[in-house]
């Protein structure tokens, strides 16, 4: 098996302006160059311009696939998956599960079950085809090397890389423009193809790879062969959140998830999360790369940036990889050691290593069940993304070295927004909802006090599916406007029960939100808070 290794330009600037420093207007995004004697007359206390950051492709390594020749005695064993799985042979709900039928499909490792060896599997196959999606959410993927073949299509893309101090190019193609598959290697070997193919793969066409999700892949080609400006990345989400960008075409309709397997090292500038910011505004999530640079994650953009969700490369056993950045900026971990995926030739199919293809595990995953259940905002679906994350290798490095908060899990996820969605855990009811009336009217009668006893609300933290005796459940306040994070909150109550009964002094919807943690001993998943789910907090109608 040959093994390709791929090198990619280190970018200092654009060789037209050698001489010269890019600069990024902070306020309205213009670029311009100057040289570097005249820096400090624009970058500074007083200054209104910030040097505009490269980024790059995490430099991955990868081996063509030749499925015919090549086989290891594992990879023949796994040609039935749901021998190598067991746990495959079981219903979820009404709809049995039904396993792709793609030809590579069982080298999808990262689709399996974990077992206490495999640690790294994000499970995604335990409930496919189970629940009939009710959307088809749209992904963007800001990165470059992108092209359509027999096995990826995209709805929609847009060229943001700068040729020029004036501007955008109008007329370039957001797919590569080499023609040849020898160009295509050249040229970072059609990178964000295979990272896109991640995500949204054509499933059952009887050709590569099956995608974790049905979506609208959308193309924001930010880079030229693997190196560009951050600012492109910006422009490139802006214009996936709906926005007007330069000479682009409005996108047909917003993204909710866009995809960044791109970096460098260094801080996250102003600019930076600014731009981030903007589109987090607007509820769309951003997963990225922790970086191939093997560093703390924390000097590395925008994997250090607020806001985003940043996934490590675990090997199977779900090890920590060699390369992949460490540290607590790591918010998840997936599978980033032998993620088979496309790339430059068509219907071929390459084993990636890289925490490029780590992040669109987490995001195929969290596009997945925004099409189960699109009325959950988002922003919910990642704090329940966080919340039901698997299991690392305790034997291994993730607890010394810093993977995340646990492995991305699809099946997690997907009951957990199954049993919030229906109110089953984190939300608020009226305690005396589900009361018999004849029990109701005897309580007001003999109390006195109806007011009192109406406003008693219950706070349901779990249901007996995700009820563990080891857990302990808190719920927070938080003053409306204010970011739903720990930090901003104050302690409402803490418990190790299903449920507790909380007064009127202790809730008050018109001042406050509200947000459930949950802690394991001492540790707690969870800084930014599950939002408490207020769509069953209806009152009896003998309260009325």
């Amino acid at each position: 098996m040959k093994i390709l290794g791929i090198a990619l330009l280190a970018l200092v600037s654009i060789s037209i302006y050698a001489s010269e420093i890019r600069l990024i207007n902070t306020n309205d995004g213009t670029i311009i160059y100057v040289t570097k004697d005249r820096l400090n007359e624009y970058v500074g206390d007083n200054g209104e311009y910030e040097v505009d950051m490269p980024i790059s492709l995490p430099t991955p390594s990868v081996e063509r696939i030749n499925l015919k020749n090549n086989q290891s005695l594992e990879q023949q064993q796994r040609k039935n998956f749901s021998v190598i799985s067991p746990s495959l042979d079981y219903i979820v709900g009404e709809k049995p599960i039904t396993l792709p039928t793609d030809p590579s499909f069982y080298l999808q490792y990262f689709w399996e079950k974990p077992t206490t060896y495999y640690y790294a599997q994000s499970d995604i196959s335990s409930t496919h085809g189970t629940i009939i999606p009710l959307a088809k959410p749209r992904v963007g993927i800001v990165d470059s090397g992108f092209w359509e073949n027999s096995d990826l299509a995209f709805s929609e893309g847009y060229n943001f890389v700068d040729i020029s101090s004036k501007g955008l190019s109008p007329n370039a193609s957001w797919q590569m423009l080499g023609n040849t598959l020898a160009e295509r290697e050249a040229c970072g070997f059609a990178h964000g193809t295979g990272v896109a193919s991640v995500i949204g793969a054509i499933t059952d066409n009887s050709s590569g790879i099956a995608g974790i999700a049905d979506v609208d892949l959308i193309a924001g080609k930010a880079m030229e062969c693997g190196t560009g400006y951050f600012s492109n990345a910006i422009d490139a989400m802006n214009w996936m959140s709906g926005e007007i960008v330069g000479s682009a075409p409005d996108i047909s309709e917003p993204v909710q998830v866009i995809n960044m397997s791109l970096g460098g090292v260094g801080e996250c500038k102003a600019y930076m999360q600014a731009g981030i910011d903007n589109i987090l505004s607007k509820g769309i999530l951003i997963t990225v790369s922790s970086g191939n640079d093997g560093i703390d994650a924390s000097n590395h953009y925008p994997s250090n940036c607020k806001g985003v969700i940043t996934t490590s490369a675990l090997t199977r056993t779900g090890e920590l990889s060699s390369f992949s950045n460490f540290g607590t900026t790591n918010d998840v971990g997936a599978l980033g050691v032998s993620v088979y995926a496309l790339g430059p030739a068509d219907g071929a199919v390459y084993g990636w290593d890289g925490t490029s293809f780590s992040s669109p595990i987490t995001a195929g995953i969290l596009a997945r069940t925004i099409a189960r259940y699109p009325n959950i905002p988002t922003t919910t679906i990642k704090s329940l993304l966080f919340q039901s994350s698997g299991e690392f290798n305790p034997t291994l490095n993730c607890s010394i070295k810093g993977c995340g908060i646990g492995v991305s899990n699809a099946t997690n996820l997907d009951n957990m927004a199954k049993s919030y969605n229906s109110g089953d855990i984190f939300t608020f009811k009226s305690a005396l909802a589900e009361m018999p009336f004849c029990d109701k009217t005897k309580y007001f009668t003999f109390s006195g006090d109806k007011a009192r006893l109406c406003a008693l609300t219950m706070i349901v933290f779990t249901d007996d599916v995700h009820y563990s005796a080891n857990d302990s459940y808190a719920l927070y306040k938080v003053a409306k406007g204010d970011d739903l994070t720990v930090t901003n909150g104050t302690l409402v109550l803490s418990t190790n029960d299903k449920t507790s009964i909380a007064g009127s002094s202790d809730i008050d919807l018109a001042v406050y939100n509200y947000g459930f943690r949950v802690c394991t001993a001492d540790t707690c998943k969870l800084e930014e808070l599950i939002p408490a789910n207020l769509s069953h907090y209806n009152s009896p109608t003998a309260c009325n």
